[in-house]
C-alpha cells in the first residue's frame, strides 16, 4: 500500500486600509478569510497485474465582505424607511470629482459566503496478456453557502440640480448634501437573506490499451458524464428558460 495526504491552509488578515477616515470610508475588508486545499490518495497493490487507485479531494473557500466604517454606526442618523440599520448609509455624489462617504457592503458576518467542494474517484487497473483494462468512477459534490446583508441602510446620490438655477448649469451635489436634498436613493429589502446552491456529478469510464503487436497499439474506451441540475438546498431557487419547452 502507498498513501499520500497533503493538508493546504492560507489565511488573511483583516485589513482595514482606507483613503477617508475610517468613520466615512467607502472601502470594504475581509475578516474571515481563508481557504482548504486537502487531498488524499491510497494505491493498493493486489497483485502484479491488479492495481486501485483512490483518491478523495476537499475544497472550500471562506470569505465574508463588510463595511471597514460598519464600527461607526451610531455616529451617524438612522434614515427611515430603509431595511435596517446594520451600517451607516452611503453617501454618493452625481459629480466623480467627489469621492463617497461610507460603504453599503454591511456587516461580515452577515456576509460570509463558503464553498464546500467534495471529490472522491476510483480507478482500477488490471493487465491481462496483451491488454491494459481501466475502469473508473468519480463523484463530486458542489455546494455553496452564500449570505447577504448589502444595503440595508440604504444608498443617497446627490446631484447639482437641486441647488441650481433653472435653465442655467450651476449648483453643486455638496451643497444638494448640507440642504439635504437627494437626488435618488434605493435600499436592498429581501426576504430571504441566504441560499444554499448545490450541484453534484457522476462519472463513470472503462478502457482498455490493446497491444496487437510490436508496432500497433490500439486504445479505445467509453465514459459517461452526468451533471445534476442546479438545485437549492431549501427549494428556494426558480429559473426560467425562454427557449424551454413549456
Amino acid at each position: 500500500d502507498h498513501v499520500f495526504m497533503s493538508v493546504w491552509h492560507q489565511r488573511a488578515p483583516a485589513k482595514f486600509v482606507s483613503t477617508l477616515p475610517q468613520a466615512i470610508a467607502n472601502e470594504t475588508y475581509s475578516d474571515p478569510q481563508n481557504s482548504w486545499v486537502n487531498r488524499f490518495n491510497w494505491d493498493r497493490t493486489f497483485t502484479n497485474t491488479l492495481l486501485n487507485h483512490m483518491s478523495m479531494g476537499y475544497l472550500n473557500r471562506n470569505e465574508g465582505y463588510g463595511s471597514v466604517n460598519q464600527g461607526f454606526l451610531d455616529d451617524f442618523p438612522r434614515i427611515p424607511g430603509v431595511a435596517g440599520y446594520n451600517v451607516p448609509p452611503r453617501i454618493q455624489f452625481v459629480d466623480d470629482q467627489f469621492t463617497a462617504y461610507g460603504s453599503n457592503a454591511g456587516v461580515n458576518i452577515g456576509n460570509v459566503t463558503t464553498r464546500p467542494t467534495f471529490i472522491i474517484n476510483d480507478m482500477v487497473t488490471w493487465t491481462k496478456g496483451a491488454h491494459t483494462l481501466k475502469f473508473g468512477m468519480e463523484f463530486r459534490k458542489i455546494m455553496g453557502n452564500i449570505h447577504n446583508n448589502g444595503n440595508q441602510a440604504g444608498t443617497f446620490e446627490f446631484g447639482a440640480g437641486a441647488t441650481g438655477l433653472v435653465g442655467s448649469n450651476s449648483g453643486s451635489p455638496i451643497a444638494s448634501f448640507l440642504l439635504g436634498a437627494v437626488d435618488n436613493g434605493n435600499a436592498a429589502f429581501r426576504a430571504v437573506d441566504s441560499r444554499y446552491p448545490r450541484q453534484h456529478a457522476w462519472i463513470f469510464h472503462g478502457g482498455d490499451t490493446w497491444r496487437v503487436n510490436n508496432k500497433l497499439t490500439i486504445d479505445y474506451g467509453l465514459r459517461w458524464d452526468y451533471y445534476s441540475p442546479s438545485s437549492e438546498k431549501y427549494d428556494r431557487f426558480s429559473f426560467f428558460d425562454p427557449a424551454g419547452a413549456n
